[in-house]
């Protein structure tokens, strides 16, 4: 009777939670509510959308690259190399 939601990172942290709870062979919720998902913190201006929409994206790549840092907290990387799906589910083979 439980239905998870989230918006931009809050969508990740649900993704991160579905993953989770599937991996540990718990019953899901009843639904999940995602609202534009932030599924890749390592996706701080490397693909071709952040050139194609930044003259009407509010969030510049830089900024990006901070605030996924401070969702991540200390230890945490946002480097290319560490697609772990533990904090970007959108390396989890699942997120489609």
């Amino acid at each position: 009777q439980i239905v998870l939601a989230g918006d931009s990172a809050g969508g990740n942290l649900v993704l991160s939670t579905l993953l989770r709870i599937a991996e540990h062979g718990l019953v899901p919720p009843a639904g999940a509510i995602l609202l534009s998902p932030w599924v890749d913190l390592t996706d701080n201006g490397r693909l071709p959308s952040w050139e194609l929409y930044r003259k009407i994206d509010y969030l510049p790549p830089g900024l990006a690259k901070v605030l996924a840092l401070a969702y991540l907290g200390e230890g945490g990387s946002v480097d290319v190399g560490a697609e772990d799906a533990a904090t970007s589910p959108m390396f989890s083979g699942e997120v489609r």
